[in-house]
């Protein structure tokens, strides 16, 4: 496993290329299974040959086989259990391939339940849920969390590589709004996952390259973090029962150049690419040179899933609240809320946010004098909030990314 200050120094070095399509390509080869994960088990020559033909074709970093490898991703194929033995068999079949060649990257995928308060599945089931799977792979260089379409998933897969040691990148999938299926935007994703600490940001899957094109000038637009993006070889469809995609490899590449001219700083393929995708779009990208330091946004950012603003403009208009109901009449000029947790204990707080988060999307901040309480809150935000506290809260603020601006709001 490497460090996340020798991820980050990887990037800088030339435009990185990423794999392409693992199981859509499995698919196409004919391969069936239960679910593709399994044919790291059952196939290993199968997946060992895949990631070869990705590095011949010019990866840097190969992904593995995973995607849906969590507990309760597999627990829908009658393969709760497997996690472990998957795992560690996918990281060995692709460091194998590798042979020190390219980077290796733990792919953690979706869980497919929506997280509290829109859903079922509590925060701190899903932290545990990725962290099991992390700890299972910590023989991979660095974990890839990716097509995430609801930023609070995304963030609870972040921490739970972060509490397994591991670096990790945070890649997630837009729809043609623009936003995530559940309505995050590309610049408080790239603003959560840089806050936490990712080694890069990106996006993957969605459509085609045209598609990312918006999502990846407003990440760049509040973050340095090196950017990564693998679009599908175009929008899919079907076609005498098959799903095909519209783009083959030379298109794919030309589509690329765009990309590259907004700032990625790493690039790959998603559904529907191939090894000869990708070794066509690594001779494009070498004729482009990685984007400066300072060139992207460096500022400091608060951001709801859904709307984000400076540290600045935070503190100049901002409102301090004891009921998170008030928040369905809060002024229009107001850039953050601050919840007033103090007296309030860890389950009060867990529930205070999870009633403000569905009474307005501005950028929240709490007031705090408990670890406890202010912890409880900061895992069950879904954002990077400001937090006026004691010094000795600090830990808690850096361990979720949030701000620690002064004492007393």
């Amino acid at each position: 496993m490497k460090t996340s200050k020798e991820i980050r120094d990887f990037f800088p070095q030339k435009i990185r290329i990423l794999d392409g399509s693992m199981g859509a390509l499995l698919s196409s080869m004919g391969v069936e299974a239960v679910c593709p994960d399994i044919v790291s088990l059952e196939s290993p020559d199968i997946i060992k040959k895949i990631h070869r033909d990705y590095i011949e074709a010019g990866a840097d970093i190969i992904i593995t086989d995973t995607f849906g490898t969590n507990r309760i991703k597999l627990s829908r194929h009658g393969l709760l259990g497997k996690t472990e033995e998957i795992t560690r068999a996918a990281v060995r079949n692709a460091s194998e391939a590798s042979g020190g060649r390219a980077l290796v990257a733990l792919d953690l995928g979706p869980t497919g339940e929506l997280l509290a308060p829109l859903g079922g599945l509590q925060t701190r089931d899903a932290v545990d849920c990725y962290r099991e799977m992390a700890s299972f792979g910590t023989d991979a260089d660095l974990a890839i969390i990716e097509t995430m379409t609801d930023i609070a998933e995304a963030r609870a897969a972040m921490l739970g590589a972060k509490a397994a040691g591991m670096p990790f990148a945070a890649s997630f999938s837009f729809e043609e709004s623009g936003r995530t299926m559940t309505g995050g935007t590309p610049e408080c994703a790239a603003v959560i996952a840089s806050s936490l600490g990712a080694c890069a940001v990106g996006m993957n899957c969605s459509g085609g390259p045209e598609h990312m094109l918006g999502p990846i000038k407003e990440m760049r637009s509040v973050t340095d973090v090196p950017v990564i993006v693998q679009p599908n070889a175009g929008l899919p469809e079907m076609k005498n029962g098959r799903t095909v995609y519209p783009l083959g490899p030379q298109a794919f590449a030309e589509k690329m150049k765009d990309i590259l001219d907004a700032g990625a700083s790493a690039v790959g393929g998603c559904c529907g690419t191939t090894p000869e995708h990708i070794r066509l779009l690594a001779m494009e990208a070498a004729a482009f040179a990685p984007s400066p330091d300072g060139r992207h946004g460096t500022g400091r950012y608060i951001c709801s899933s859904r709307k984000y603003a400076s540290l600045e403009d935070a503190l100049s208009a901002y409102s301090v609240f004891d009921d998170p109901d008030d928040l369905y009449d809060i002024d229009e000029d107001t850039r953050m809320a601050v919840l007033d947790i103090t007296g309030v204990d860890a389950e009060g707080a867990a529930s205070m946010v999870c009633d403000a988060v569905m009474a307005s999307q501005i950028p929240l901040g709490f007031a705090a004098a408990s670890r406890e309480t202010l912890e409880a809150a900061l895992l069950e935000y879904a954002g990077i909030a400001a937090v006026f506290c004691a010094e000795e809260l600090s830990d808690i603020c850096a361990e979720y990314g949030a701000i620690r601006v002064s004492d007393q709001a």
